[in-house]
């Protein structure tokens, strides 16, 4: 439940390790009430995730399988079971990576069905890393291709935490600030986002509670794992979800 050394695990995203955990269920809240969706992942005996199934009360909606490399980075993703299409088996995602002489990744490369994405690092200092991801999507029917380049600036604490992500387009010129907090045990306490130029109409969320400044807390078992998730919005605390945990 903590942000990843983002030098040494897949870029961008944080990887969700549980050793010694063979699966958790997960329900999720809209807020208030409970929706009536949940998963269950199962884990290998590196503790990670290998096999998620996604349900709505009791009927299942969707299952999915995860692939890694040695170092545990996400290499396949596929969707074996979609209730919109119960008789096919799709491939999502193949991500390929190149390894600096650390371990650290300087390229990352995924294949999906009508987009790929490749990211390279550019720097890679002490406190802060430094990419260019350029995204390619192919418009089948159309018969054509569409780019764009965006400039990933993370900065880390000492505890290789994200404590600032800065993206911006290059295209557009468009800049996007995400800010981050932490407990002192590395869970994310507050996240913030700012936006230049701000958008004209106000950004709202469906679905769920959502805001570009959100605070989260905790409720922990015996054994200190979390319990319960919730998130404050403008003093006002919702809860997101709820985990049972089996070994």
């Amino acid at each position: 439940m903590t942000q990843s050394n983002q030098c040494l695990s897949q870029v961008l995203s944080k990887r969700d390790i549980h050793p010694g955990i063979q699966k958790i269920k997960t329900k999720q809240y809209s807020g208030s009430g409970g929706s009536g969706y949940w998963n269950m992942k199962y884990y290998d005996n590196e503790g990670r995730m290998i096999t998620e199934e996604l349900y709505k009360k009791r009927k299942l909606m969707g299952k999915h399988l995860y692939e890694y490399d040695q170092f545990g980075n996400e290499t396949m993703f596929v969707s074996i079971y979609d209730i919109n299409n119960p008789n096919t088996i799709d491939t999502i995602s193949i991500t390929t990576y190149q390894y600096g002489e650390n371990g650290e990744i300087i390229e990352e490369t995924s294949r999906m069905s009508n987009s790929n994405y490749t990211i390279k690092l550019i720097s890679n200092n002490t406190d802060s890393v430094i990419y260019r991801k350029i995204n390619e999507y192919n418009w089948i029917y159309r018969d054509t291709t569409n780019y764009d380049t965006i400039i990933v600036k993370l900065i880390l604490n000492e505890n290789n935490n994200i404590i600032e992500q800065k993206k911006e387009d290059v295209e557009t010129g468009e800049i996007e600030i995400t800010k981050y907090q932490y407990y002192g045990d590395g869970t994310l306490q507050r996240r913030t986002i700012k936006r230049i130029p701000e958008p004209e109409f106000e950004i709202t969320y469906t679905g769920g509670p959502g805001s570009d400044d959100m605070i989260y807390e905790y409720k922990y078992d015996r054994k200190k794992r979390i319990k319960k998730l919730f998130t404050i919005i403008d003093g006002k605390k919702y809860k997101l979800a709820k985990y049972k945990y089996y070994e």
